[in-house]
């Protein structure tokens, strides 16, 4: 069984918002841009959720048991914003 945790960070600038998404070992997996805040919310999640999804069917293939994930928002990650 696997638990994997996963952050995102959202950062203002000029052009509109910047996400990223972290994993446990706080290394980047996803990032884009988009030009209002909600859209970047909503592209951040969609990414944490095509990881997710990958892990389970990983899972499954293996016969292995279900694969345990949580959405770990803004944990000890610094320069994370909720």
């Amino acid at each position: 069984m696997t638990n994997n945790s996963y952050a995102y960070s959202l950062t203002h600038d000029a052009p509109g918002w910047t996400w990223r998404i972290f994993d446990e070992a706080g290394e980047i997996v996803d990032f884009g841009r988009r030009r209002t805040q909600r859209a970047a919310e909503a592209a951040a999640t969609k990414a944490i959720n095509a990881v997710l999804c990958g892990l389970l069917d990983v899972d499954r293939d293996r016969q292995a048991g279900r694969a345990e994930a949580t959405l770990c928002v803004g944990a000890s990650q610094p320069g994370i914003v909720f």
